[in-house]
């Protein structure tokens, strides 16, 4: 008996190309507790063929009416929805006992993986330019009104990195609108139920108290905060030591832990994690206005080409899986591979090649010139005159042949070829182990769910940092002029005044 409630419990996975109605199976993207998420493609008349994201109940939750309820009640929650920097909601769907839903296909990652790379704070502009992605997001959720004319109520209540996804072309998605509360809801929550992650609810969360708009503005705070430090807030070993210090508004000044933290933010950032929400800003476009000023006064730009460009110097980007093969029978889905970026390594490849073809050229050269029969010796021609001689038509035919390094007596030592390509087994070897993490990458370690596998670039921990992106200098002075700008231990962040 036991035995059948761990298989039952255990997470299945569908197989390629399984129908669930108009939507083909392609490969599984993930798992959670109560849902997992499909790669598909939804096909049309005249060609017609797209790739989505399917969302499907977990076999041991199919049979549990409240949480369908819910489960649909998310779908026809986001469906209502239609903005940039939300994932839209495309179509709703049963076959048999499996309900689920269609999403559009978000090509990128989570800010949990982007944090969990990014060793320190972000650069101010990179960071706030996913700060005010997603707020553009949750305003546009808590305006959304009805059909009648009155305002949805919607709430998150779940703004966290496992909930921002980020694309390769640098666009903010903020995605699971699973616990979001609103009027509209055929399952109110009940009163004295906690709903949130572990270090990211607002107070009234954790009081199980009614909730309204400010408490996104909370957990936009917290990713304030987490983003421009480092480092998470309300890390604990428990639920009750992480709720306990939200409830009492133990928020560390950013000022205190990073040097040169700008004063301006702090109080924007400081002011959003009130613990009375009273004292917060009354909505998340308040809080965007002020980031918008801030940026402005420190010369800060934000754009998704900025953010890609960050995303690309941290991660291998993959390719859009477009070249997906006809799904059916035996056939399987060919998964993208991740392709280095080119650096330091292909550069100094191509070089090694180049001077091994030059040197393997000059002892070729000096073989034939000497060969013959023995006889008394005689000085060996110079290499550059016998490459002089060659035919037309050979493939060193005029190539610029560099001066020998060594004297032509010396013995010369061809170099090793340099591999011209990277195959997948070697990124498989040099990428980080799950149990070899760091403990700068278990910081945003979220202790409530199973972390997400995705294609990254191995981790080189010797290469140094690249340098941060700066400001630029204020208007009427110059780069190189004005008075001069105090040294910093941080030099993430512009100087304080």
């Amino acid at each position: 008996m036991h035995g059948e409630s761990h298989a039952t419990l255990r997470a299945r996975v569908l197989e390629t190309g399984t129908q669930l109605g108009r939507y083909t199976i392609v490969r599984r993207i993930g798992s959670g507790g109560m849902a997992e998420l499909y790669l598909a493609r939804a096909r049309g008349i005249a060609g017609f063929d797209k790739l989505v994201a399917l969302k499907l109940v977990l076999p041991h939750v199919a049979d549990d009416p409240e949480f369908v309820s819910m489960f649909l009640d998310e779908a026809r929650l986001a469906a209502t929805l239609d903005h940039a920097n939300i994932v839209h909601v495309l179509d709703i769907g049963r076959v048999g006992d499996d309900h689920f839903y269609a999403m559009e296909y978000i090509h990128g990652l989570d800010l949990r993986a982007i944090c969990r790379r990014v060793i320190g704070p972000m650069p101010l502009d990179v960071a706030l330019t996913i700060v005010l992605g997603v707020a553009a997001g949750l305003h546009h959720a808590h305006e959304r009104r009805g059909r009648d004319g009155r305002p949805l109520g919607i709430v998150h209540r779940d703004v966290s990195p496992s909930n921002v996804l980020v694309t390769f072309d640098g666009v903010v998605k903020l995605v699971d609108f699973g616990i979001a509360r609103a009027e509209a809801r055929s399952k109110a929550t009940q009163a004295g139920v906690v709903k949130g992650k572990r270090g990211y609810m607002s107070p009234e969360q954790c009081r199980a108290d009614a909730v309204d708009r400010r408490s996104d503005v909370f957990g936009l705070g917290i990713l304030l905060w987490e983003l421009t430090v480092g480092q998470r807030l309300f890390a604990s070993e428990s639920d009750y030591a992480a709720m306990s210090k939200i409830v009492f508004g133990m928020v560390p000044d950013p000022r205190q832990l990073v040097p040169g933290y700008p004063d301006a933010l702090a109080e924007i950032a400081m002011a959003a994690l009130r613990r009375d929400a009273d004292g917060r800003p009354a909505t998340v476009q308040v809080l965007a206005v002020q980031l918008e000023r801030f940026m402005q006064a420190m010369c800060l730009r934000t754009s998704n080409h900025l953010l890609a460009e960050f995303i690309a110097l941290h991660f291998a980007v993959e390719p859009y899986p477009t070249s997906v093969p006809d799904v059916g029978g035996a056939a399987t889905a060919t998964l993208p591979i991740p392709v280095r970026a080119p650096g330091r390594a292909r550069g100094l490849a191509l070089v090694g090649l180049a001077t091994a073809g030059a040197a393997a050229a000059l002892v070729a050269a000096w073989v034939l010139g000497g060969a013959g029969a023995p006889g008394p010796a005689t000085p060996r021609e110079d290499p550059t005159t016998a490459l002089g001689s060659i035919a037309p038509g050979s493939p060193h035919a005029g190539a610029e042949v560099p001066a020998p390094a060594v004297a032509p007596q010396d013995v010369i030592v061809p170099l090793a070829e340099p591999p011209d390509s990277v195959t997948p087994s070697d990124v498989a070897a040099d990428a980080p182990q799950r149990g070899d993490a760091t403990d700068d990458e278990r910081v945003f370690a979220d202790d409530d769910e199973e972390p997400v596998i995705l294609p990254e670039r191995p981790a080189d921990r010797t290469r140094p940092r690249p340098p941060p992106i700066r400001p630029r200098p204020a208007p009427g002075t110059s780069a190189h002029g004005g008075a001069p700008v105090p040294s910093r231990p941080n030099a993430l962040f512009p100087p304080r005044e």
